[in-house]
């Protein structure tokens, strides 16, 4: 449970970290994410650029999953 509370508040203390200096560095943050609704992606993003990031890490990430199941059996 203590490491769950530790990646939880790492993962946070990152995002403003990074908010932070995106804001100082250009005037402008741009961000993206993907909600996976079961087989069914959302993908949000600020431009372009972003959009195409997520949809390359959210396949990396299903691909890194796939494997790490198909390993633990």
């Amino acid at each position: 449970m203590l490491l769950i509370i530790l990646g939880i508040t790492l993962v946070i203390i990152a995002a403003i970290i990074f908010f932070i200096i995106g804001v100082r560095a250009s005037g402008q943050v741009k961000g993206g994410g993907v909600i996976l609704i079961g087989p069914i992606p959302i993908i949000i993003g600020s431009d372009k650029e972003v959009i195409k990031w997520a949809i390359l890490l959210t396949i990396a990430s299903m691909l890194f999953i796939l494997a790490m199941c198909i390993l633990a059996r």
